[in-house]
C-alpha cells in the first residue's frame, strides 16, 4: 500500500520542501510542513515511545518503476515476502522502519545527470510507478525518505535523524546491491554505523555486480544475515545490545 495523504511522517528532502534538519526537528517532531501537525504527534508518539532505538530498519528503493526492469522482474514475489517478514519482526521488537524511495520532478530537474541526459522518465513524484510495491506492508506509523540520488544520506536528513533518536545500527533491506544499497552503505559505514545487510531482502537486476558488491560489502561494511537470524537477534533483542561479528550470520 502507499500512505494515504496527510498520514505518514516523511523526512523528506530539504530542497524538495524548503526546510533544513533545524526545522525539521522543532519541538521535538519529525515531520513534513504538508502534514497537520496534530496527524505528526499521533504518529510520532507510537515511533518514539519505547522500543530498540539503537537499530532501524533502513528499506531501500522497493518501488513499482524499478520491478518493471526485467532483472528484477522474477526476483519480486520472493523480495516483497522476505521484505514483509523481516518488517513483522522489526515492529514486534519495536524497531522503526523507515522506507527510502528515490523520486525526481516530471521535467527531470532534480534528477542525475544519466536520468536527465537520457530523458529517462522513472519514479516521477505523485505517478503508480514511484509508489512502493503495494504488497508491501508499509504502514502509517512508518518514516519515509525520499532522496534524489543513490545513497538514503545524500541531500536528505537521514543522518540527523538517526543521531537524534540515538540510533547506532541499520539494517540495510532493498535495491539495488551495486547502486543505492552499496552507496547507502558506504556512508552509513563513513558515519560510523554499524551495519547488518539484510541477506534474504536485499537484490539487483545485476546479478554480477550484485555478488561483486555483496563480496565487498559484507564482512568489511556490514555483517551479511539471513532472515533467521536476524530473527533470532530481534526476538533475543540482542540487536543494539552488543556489537556483532562474522560468527553471528
Amino acid at each position: 500500500m502507499e500512505y494515504p495523504t496527510g498520514s505518514p511522517l516523511a523526512l523528506a528532502d530539504p530542497a524538495r520542501n524548503g526546510i533544513g534538519a533545524s526545522d525539521l526537528f522543532c519541538s521535538g517532531l519529525i515531520g513534513n510542513p504538508d502534514f497537520p501537525l496534530e496527524n505528526q504527534q499521533a504518529s510520532g508518539a507510537a515511533i518514539f515511545r519505547g522500543g530498540d532505538m539503537a537499530s532501524v530498519l533502513l528499506i531501500i528503493d522497493m518501488q513499482v518503476d524499478f520491478f518493471a526492469h526485467e532483472g528484477l522482474v522474477r526476483q519480486r514475489s520472493a523480495l516483497a515476502a522476505h521484505t514483509n517478514a523481516l518488517i513483522a519482526m522489526a515492529r514486534a521488537a519495536k524497531v522503526p522502519i523507515v522506507w527510502v524511495k528515490q523520486e525526481f520532478l516530471p521535467d527531470l530537474s532534480d534528477a542525475s545527470l544519466e536520468v536527465k541526459r537520457g530523458r529517462i522518465s522513472i519514479v516521477i513524484a505523485g505517478t503508480p510507478g514511484a509508489m512502493l510495491l503495494p504488497e508491501l506492508d508499509a504502514q502509517v506509523q512508518d518514516l519515509v525518505v525520499v532522496k534524489k540520488r543513490y545513497s538514503a544520506f545524500f541531500g536528505t536528513v537521514l543522518d540527523t535523524f538517526l543521531s537524534r533518536i540515538g540510533c547506532t545500527r541499520l539494517i540495510v533491506a532493498g535495491i539495488n546491491t551495486h547502486a543505492c544499497i552499496r552507496t547507502t552503505v558506504v556512508d552509513a559505514y563513513q558515519r560510523d554505523y554499524e551495519v547488518i545487510l539484510a541477506g534474504d531482502c536485499i537484490s539487483s537486476h545485476d546479478k554480477t555486480h550484485h555478488e561483486i558488491s555483496w563480496k565487498y560489502m559484507d564482512g568489511k561494511l556490514g555483517i551479511g544475515m539471513s532472515n533467521e537470524r536476524l530473527g533470532d537477534l530481534l526476538r533475543s533483542q540482542v540487536v543494539g545490545a552488543e556489537p556483532l561479528s562474522r560468527r553471528s550470520r
